[in-house]
């Protein structure tokens, strides 16, 4: 798991990584048995941090499949917007924090963090990201984000 999940934390965030298949299969969006486990375990340590909390983010992204051509944008959006969701409404039905916290957007291969040429390098933008910011934090915008965690500082 510890190369699958990786948390990552700021002034005033926490971030966390869940790449690849350890949440969902291949082109799906249900939660698999492993990944229900895996948000059990976030949601405990949420669960006692629920007023320090601003917004828990739920952030769903895909892989560019065919490096030569983009993915078809229904599909790619979908899967992402529902792996989102899917998480989102998971931890909602725990009730360990106030659901007008929690969002998700589906990205789809929008913001990749690594080329599209090679499967390992594919591998990296199949991707859900949480982003936790603590209450009186400031607003960061993704690509502020992005720039910290990943160092990647232009999406054009």
């Amino acid at each position: 798991m510890e190369v699958d999940v990786e948390v990552l934390g700021g002034e005033g965030y926490t971030f966390i990584i869940f790449r690849n298949n350890i949440l969902f299969e291949g082109d799906r969006y249900e939660l698999t048995a492993s990944g229900r486990e895996i948000l059990d375990f976030l949601c405990e340590g949420v669960a006692s941090l629920n007023h320090l909390v601003k917004e828990l983010r739920i952030l769903g992204h895909t892989n560019q499949a065919d490096p030569e051509r983009p993915n078809d944008v229904r599909g790619d959006r979908f899967l992402a917007s529902n792996r989102a969701t899917e998480v989102l409404v998971y931890i909602q039905e725990k009730n360990i924090i106030g659901p007008y916290k929690l969002s998700g957007t589906g990205y789809g291969q929008f913001y990749p963090v690594a080329p599209f040429e090679r499967e390992e390098d594919r591998l990296k933008n199949r991707r859900v990201e949480i982003l936790i910011t603590e209450a009186n934090s400031v607003e960061l915008s993704l690509e502020y984000m992005y720039e910290q965690i990943y160092g990647i500082n232009s999406y054009e």
